[in-house]
């Protein structure tokens, strides 16, 4: 299906990480994704917000 990554980023591949600033136990957003998703932005603490 996909060609098998190199672990280095070559011609048509792309490589992107970032840590969370506050990690967020799993836990934590499982929680709120079943419950509840329109909570899981107050749990990660972040703000959503659409194109006008």
């Amino acid at each position: 299906m996909f060609p098998k990554s190199t672990g280095t980023p070559g011609a048509g591949e792309t490589s992107a990480r970032a840590a969370p600033e506050k990690p967020v136990p799993v836990p934590l957003i499982i929680g709120p994704a079943v419950g509840s998703p329109n909570a899981i932005p107050s749990v990660l603490d972040v703000k959503v917000t659409a194109n006008d």
